[in-house]
């Protein structure tokens, strides 16, 4: 039974819950409140992990407007299969343990209003990549090395570890068969039940707006939640799985 989940919007922050769990979401809007959650994360990190060599497990989710209804490019990018290809992430959530982050990727053309012309490469915060990069941090995801490639073609983010969740539930429970598909196939939904239970089992819906109905400047409330469950429950598997394995 698919567990039920809520969101409430709370200044900058979005207080996310699947059953029982608490899950805070910040949106970012500036470097120095990504520096700010980096810094809380580091130290929750510190505080519960007794074994140094142990490496923070951050989820990772990114996604684009133009797979969404009133997504900002969706008219443009269904005229042309190049444009949809190429499109860049716009934004990408994070997951330390229950504390996500929210970050907005501005998408910048080679020519104003023609897609076609191609995207610019978006430099991203210092800090925000230093923290990607380092050594410390494993993102974790399911199709991360897609993702990844993806991320790093439209902005100057470096991932130096990454760990593909189907490749960890493969190697743990065998070729296990999630709603009739095998792990190396399988989506994060599919994947949640025999790796964590049903306790955070959760269906995500067929459609979800990209903007608010108030607002074209604002994610709605559907896409924060589900976007940042998604990352917490790779999070939280990748955890689970890579310390069986240790």
């Amino acid at each position: 039974m698919a567990m039920e989940t809520k969101v409430q919007k709370d200044g900058e922050s979005y207080l996310i819950t699947i059953g029982d769990k608490l899950i805070t979401t910040t949106w970012a809007r500036t470097e120095s409140a990504a520096k700010k959650w980096i810094s809380q994360v580091q130290k929750m990190y510190k505080k519960n992990n007794k074994n140094k060599k142990q490496p923070m497990v951050v989820g990772l989710w990114a996604d684009r407007s133009i797979n969404y209804p009133n997504g900002r490019y969706t008219y443009w990018t269904t005229k042309s299969k190049f444009i949809h290809k190429n499109h860049p992430y716009e934004v990408i959530i994070l997951c330390a343990g229950d504390q996500c982050l929210m970050w907005e990727i501005e998408v910048q053309l080679r020519k104003p209003y023609d897609l076609e012309s191609g995207y610019l490469l978006i430099q991203q915060p210092k800090i925000l990549k230093d923290f990607l990069s380092n050594d410390r941090t494993t993102v974790v995801g399911v199709e991360l090395n897609t993702m990844v490639k993806k991320l790093q073609n439209g902005t100057d983010f470096a991932i130096h570890k990454q760990v593909e969740i189907r490749d960890l539930v493969e190697a743990k429970l065998g070729k296990i068969e999630t709603q009739g598909e095998f792990a190396k196939k399988s989506n994060v939904w599919s994947l949640v039940k025999p790796v964590l239970g049903t306790e955070m089992e959760v269906v995500k819906p067929k459609q979800v707006p990209w903007f608010s109905e108030k607002s074209r400047d604002v994610f709605s409330e559907e896409l924060v939640k589900y976007g940042s469950i998604e990352a917490f429950l790779v999070a939280e598997m990748g955890s689970k799985l890579l310390k069986d394995k240790s």
